[in-house]
């Protein structure tokens, strides 16, 4: 049994599984972490990323998440780490499939009348999209096990018109912990995973960082040993018309803030955050752009971030499953857009360490004025940028 919550007024409330089943329109589901997938840290900030990262503002896209009704981050633990080395598949990812994916009267269309039903079955999918996050991207490639298992198993893979249809479901993964198998479930390795041609059940893009620590303990070196890597990229993007993975190879592992913040009794201080995250896991690195609200600018940690958020909203609202990563490669692959975003990360990177720098020297009595002299001039360059 799962718990199912969805972002009304900018923030996550709970709901029921047939919100999702019964939503119309483009429904976004975020699987998380394992906090997240615990039940923990749905607040203000979350649904801030994911609301930004798809640009759901319109009433046709809404953003469920679901969670497990019993909190045990450590059995969730070993969930991931079962998948990755034995390719077990958990209750949750069976639920996921049996309920959300694939009903049950969908299912029975589909041994009945394959050719038929798969039309049923493209439209169902087409409306879901899968944000995976950490944990998340567990499940997702469990849920893409499954429907490659139910498909050989139920001898539909020799009809064309059910792998097109299963095709559409998209799902963009950030710091993945697991990542796609072969044809009898085994999980490609670095020596054998050939990224311009690796191909999911699924459209399926992965996002990653080269110094990711979670990720590099889940998979190794799976992911980073096949790119070809030149001197001086900030990145690297490469796939094919149903799969993509684009590692930033720059980035930090610092969370880089500054602006202030104000008490409901209307007194404000003044805050800078430089905060490290050793596993350089954190979902705020991958998607902070350099940005100022709320009195608060915050700056990237990946040279990626702005891509992945160029991907989020080709995700939701590119008209077929290819469009969305035929056109997130293309933003990715681009050498002149790869050399100005390059120059950015690096500029608001030493832009933030000399703010730091002045900060400290500022008398406190005047932290605030600089904070907004910071801020203003933040905007206008922004602004005409």
């Amino acid at each position: 049994m799962l718990n199912f919550k969805v972002i009304n007024d900018g923030k996550f409330t709970d709901c029921a599984e047939q919100d999702f089943t019964q939503s119309k329109g483009v429904k976004v589901l975020f699987l998380g972490g394992l906090l997240h997938f615990n039940g923990r840290g749905f607040g203000y900030g979350l649904s801030s990323i994911l609301t930004e990262l798809t640009g759901s503002i319109d009433t046709q896209t809404s953003i469920f998440s679901c969670h497990r009704s019993k909190d045990d981050v450590g059995e969730t633990a070993g969930h991931m780490y079962s998948f990755v080395q034995e390719g077990a598949i958990t209750q949750e990812a069976h639920y996921l499939f049996e309920r959300l994916i694939l009903p049950q009267e969908l299912k029975q269309k589909l041994l009945s009348q394959p050719v038929a039903a798969s039309k049923d079955l493209k439209e169902h999918l087409s409306s879901i999209r899968i944000i995976g996050y950490s944990y998340g991207t567990s499940l997702v490639q469990q849920i893409e096990r499954l429907c490659t298992s139910f498909i050989q198993e139920s001898g539909l893979d020799e009809v064309p018109d059910v792998i097109g249809a299963f095709s559409e479901l998209r799902a963009l993964n950030i710091g993945p912990v697991a990542h796609i198998h072969d044809s009898q479930g085994n999980r490609f390795g670095a020596e054998r995973l050939d990224l311009d041609n690796a191909e999911s059940l699924f459209s399926q893009l992965f996002f990653y960082k080269h110094n990711d620590k979670i990720m590099q303990d889940c998979l190794s070196d799976d992911l980073v040993r096949p790119l070809r890597l030149k001197e001086g990229q900030a990145y690297q993007a490469i796939g094919n018309h149903k799969t993509g993975y684009i590692c930033d190879l720059i980035g930090e592992d610092y969370i880089c803030r500054i602006g202030k913040s104000r008490f409901a009794s209307g007194v404000e201080t003044v805050k800078v955050d430089h905060k490290l995250d050793f596993e350089s896991h954190d979902l705020r690195l991958y998607t902070n752009t350099l940005r100022v609200a709320d009195d608060m600018a915050t700056y990237p940690s990946t040279a990626t971030a702005e891509i992945l958020h160029d991907a989020s909203k080709h995700l939701v609202k590119a008209p077929t499953a290819q469009d969305y990563i035929c056109s997130s490669l293309k933003t990715a692959q681009d050498p002149f857009a790869h050399d100005e975003r390059k120059d950015r990360i690096l500029s608001a990177q030493s832009d933030f360490n000399n703010a730091v720098d002045a900060f400290r020297k500022t008398p406190y009595a005047q932290t605030s004025k600089f904070v907004t002299s910071h801020l203003n001039a933040l905007k206008r360059r922004l602004n005409m940028g």
